[in-house]
Protein backbone atom coordinates (compact mmCIF):
# COMPACT_ATOMS: atom_id res chain seq x y z
CA UNK A 1 0.00 0.00 0.00
CA UNK A 2 2.44 2.62 0.98
CA UNK A 3 4.63 1.84 -2.47
CA UNK A 4 1.15 2.31 -4.63
CA UNK A 5 0.26 5.45 -2.51
CA UNK A 6 3.85 6.60 -2.73
CA UNK A 7 2.79 6.51 -6.70
CA UNK A 8 0.12 8.18 -6.54
CA UNK A 9 -2.35 5.39 -6.35
CA UNK A 10 -5.86 6.81 -5.27
CA UNK A 11 -8.58 4.23 -3.40
CA UNK A 12 -11.63 3.46 -5.86
CA UNK A 13 -15.27 3.23 -4.60
CA UNK A 14 -14.73 -0.59 -4.35
CA UNK A 15 -12.00 -0.65 -1.95
CA UNK A 16 -13.87 1.59 0.16
CA UNK A 17 -17.09 0.00 0.38
CA UNK A 18 -15.54 -3.17 1.43
CA UNK A 19 -13.38 -1.47 4.07
CA UNK A 20 -16.42 0.21 4.97
CA UNK A 21 -18.30 -3.03 5.24
CA UNK A 22 -14.60 -4.19 7.88
CA UNK A 23 -15.30 -1.62 10.26
CA UNK A 24 -18.65 -1.45 10.49
CA UNK A 25 -18.73 -5.52 11.00
CA UNK A 26 -16.27 -5.18 13.62
CA UNK A 27 -17.90 -1.87 14.99
CA UNK A 28 -14.53 -0.11 15.06
CA UNK A 29 -14.91 3.31 15.83
CA UNK A 30 -11.58 5.81 15.11
CA UNK A 31 -9.55 5.45 18.03
CA UNK A 32 -9.73 1.81 17.99
CA UNK A 33 -8.48 1.84 14.16
CA UNK A 34 -5.76 4.22 15.98
CA UNK A 35 -4.76 1.58 18.84
CA UNK A 36 -4.44 -0.91 16.27
CA UNK A 37 -2.28 1.26 13.97
CA UNK A 38 0.03 2.41 16.76
CA UNK A 39 0.06 -0.93 18.87
CA UNK A 40 0.17 -4.07 16.67
CA UNK A 41 1.61 -2.62 13.36
CA UNK A 42 5.59 -3.07 14.61
CA UNK A 43 5.13 -7.08 16.01
CA UNK A 44 3.21 -7.65 12.31
CA UNK A 45 5.87 -5.86 10.34
CA UNK A 46 8.67 -7.53 12.14
CA UNK A 47 7.06 -10.78 11.62
CA UNK A 48 5.89 -10.22 8.20
CA UNK A 49 8.25 -8.58 6.43
CA UNK A 50 11.94 -9.56 8.12
CA UNK A 51 11.67 -12.78 6.26
CA UNK A 52 10.41 -11.68 3.06
CA UNK A 53 12.43 -7.70 2.54
CA UNK A 54 15.58 -7.34 1.71
CA UNK A 55 17.83 -6.79 4.56
CA UNK A 56 18.17 -2.88 3.39
CA UNK A 57 14.80 -2.00 2.76
CA UNK A 58 13.88 -3.83 6.09
CA UNK A 59 16.71 -2.00 7.62
CA UNK A 60 15.36 1.25 6.52
CA UNK A 61 12.03 0.78 7.69
CA UNK A 62 12.93 -0.89 10.83
CA UNK A 63 14.97 2.26 11.37
CA UNK A 64 11.65 4.82 11.30
CA UNK A 65 9.69 2.64 13.35
CA UNK A 66 7.58 1.48 10.24
CA UNK A 67 6.12 4.65 10.33
CA UNK A 68 5.59 5.17 6.93
CA UNK A 69 3.56 1.91 6.40
CA UNK A 70 1.50 3.42 9.69
CA UNK A 71 0.77 6.68 7.50
CA UNK A 72 0.24 4.17 4.73
CA UNK A 73 -2.54 2.03 6.99
CA UNK A 74 -4.00 6.15 8.20
CA UNK A 75 -4.69 6.79 4.79
CA UNK A 76 -6.34 3.48 3.63
CA UNK A 77 -8.58 4.29 6.62
CA UNK A 78 -8.74 8.31 6.44
CA UNK A 79 -12.71 8.13 6.31
CA UNK A 80 -13.02 6.15 9.74
CA UNK A 81 -10.56 8.51 11.53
Amino acid sequence: MRLLLAEGAVLDETLKAHLNDLVMWRELDAEQINERIEQSLAKLCRAELKPVLPEEVYRSLELEEFESLRAAVRTLFADWL
